[in-house]
Parts: structure tokens; sequence; C-alpha cells
């Protein structure tokens, strides 16, 4: 049996994800977590690779989405437009993974409330004058 990291769509957006985490925070970070986490989604639902890998695929997701809302904070509440790429990740492309977390570990829910109430009046100013989260990618 080969490790599921030889299906070579699986070890392409893994090594997204550690490029998004190595340039954090910044927009081109943003946008590779969205494309790997679009790779890995695609990949369950039109090419299910089998359990094994289906596992290990799931496992990297639910890591990387925990990185992500522990490291949320330390983007500067000055670079809006990055954060609320981040934010909306969160709550759009990870949301299954980011509910499951919340729900069984109030530490992840905690840091999330605690970095919008940081960046709290960014939000308040750029109301109305931002896409929604669903509507980010469209």
């Amino acid at each position: 049996m080969t490790h599921p990291i030889d299906n070579a769509e699986i070890g392409v957006a893994v090594a997204l994800l550690e490029n998004a985490e190595r340039d954090f925070p910044s927009q081109q970070s943003a946008d590779a977590f969205s494309e790997a986490f679009d790779m890995l989604n695609d990949l369950l639902e039109y090419d299910p690779p089998g359990a094994a890998a289906s596992r290990y695929i799931s496992n990297v997701k639910y890591a990387h989405c925990k990185r992500l809302v522990t490291r949320l904070a330390d983007v500067d509440p000055a670079d809006f437009e990055v954060w609320f790429h981040y934010a909306a990740l969160l709550l759009v492309k990870m949301k299954t993974e980011f509910d499951v977390l919340r729900a069984h570990h109030p530490d992840v829910g905690r840091l999330y409330d605690q970095c919008v109430r940081r960046h709290g009046a960014a939000l308040e100013a750029r109301r109305g004058t931002c896409r929604s989260a669903a509507d980010y990618w469209t």
C-alpha cells in the first residue's frame, strides 16, 4: 500500500499549505490557503482517493485550519484586506473544519473571538464597504 501523500494532487495542496504558512501574513498566503483547500475539497468530492488518503486530507485540513486561527491575531489590524481574506476563509472555505474545531476545542473559539474583537474597529470602519465573507470569491 502506498502512503496517501503519494497522490500528486495531495502533495501539491500540502506544499501550497506549507508555503501559505511560511508566507503568513500576506495576500499570497491567503490565496495559497484558498487554492489548497479548493484542491483538497475538489479531490474529496470528485475523485475520492480512498479511506486512508481521505483521513489524511481531513487531518491536514483540520491542522491547517487550527493553525490559521491561532495565527490570525498576528495580522496587523491596519492590513484589513489580508485579515478579512483569512477570516473569510475560516467562515466559508474552512467552515466545516472551523465549526468542528470550535465545538470540540473551546480555545479555538476564544482565539477567534479575541481576534475579531482586536480587529473590531477596522470591521466597523469598513462596514458596508467590503464584500461579505460568503461573496469573497465570486
